[in-house]
């Protein structure tokens, strides 16, 4: 009996959670500017977008490797567009203003 308790009382806080989600989506839309500080720093945009950039493409050379062992095709796939998403965002970084071009 206590089991089923503990089960419906999961089951009740995550239909809560649910339901309570898109009230807090109107909130943080309404209180926007309070909620989102002005944030600018060149430098820290291209640090993250670049390691981000580095580890997806590290990832998907790593699942290409895995996939070759295996003769995965869809290992392969998934590995390409690790690496086309982390070629992308690597090139995004470097558009960074400041990074290689100064406007």
């Amino acid at each position: 009996m206590g089991k089923q308790r503990a089960r419906s009382a999961a089951v009740a806080a995550m239909w809560s959670l649910a339901a309570a989600l898109p009230l807090i989506g109107l909130a943080s839309l309404l209180l926007r500017r309070r909620l989102d500080p002005h944030f600018e720093s060149y430098r820290a945009h291209f640090v993250v977008f670049g390691i981000v950039g580095g580890v997806a493409l590290v990832l998907g050379y790593t699942a290409g490797e895995a996939a070759k062992r295996r003769g995965d095709a869809r290992v392969l796939l998934l590995s390409v567009a690790f690496m086309a998403v982390g070629a992308f965002i690597g090139l995004h970084a470097l558009g960074t203003p400041g990074i290689l071009f100064s406007t």
